[in-house]
């Protein structure tokens, strides 16, 4: 089972640059485009590791870390 990450960012050419490099490189990659969405998507799975931007609307990558801590399942 390979390693699963989980990218956010709201910048679509950085997030699909950063999935492509960790995709080739033998990981499972899921896309968030935003912290809302991040959210969302770890309501479904629990991954290996998260890499965020900190600046993003609504939700930045400080908040996301403090909702993240909050869950147990995470």
């Amino acid at each position: 089972m390979r390693p699963h990450i989980l990218v956010v960012d709201d910048s679509d050419e950085v997030r699909l640059l950063a999935a492509r490099i960790l995709e080739r490189e033998g990981y499972q990659v899921t896309e968030a485009d935003s912290g809302v969405t991040a959210l969302e998507k770890l309501h479904d799975f629990v991954p290996d590791l998260v890499v965020s931007d900190i600046m993003m609307p609504a939700v930045d990558g400080y908040r996301l870390l403090e909702r993240m801590r909050e869950d147990p399942r995470l």
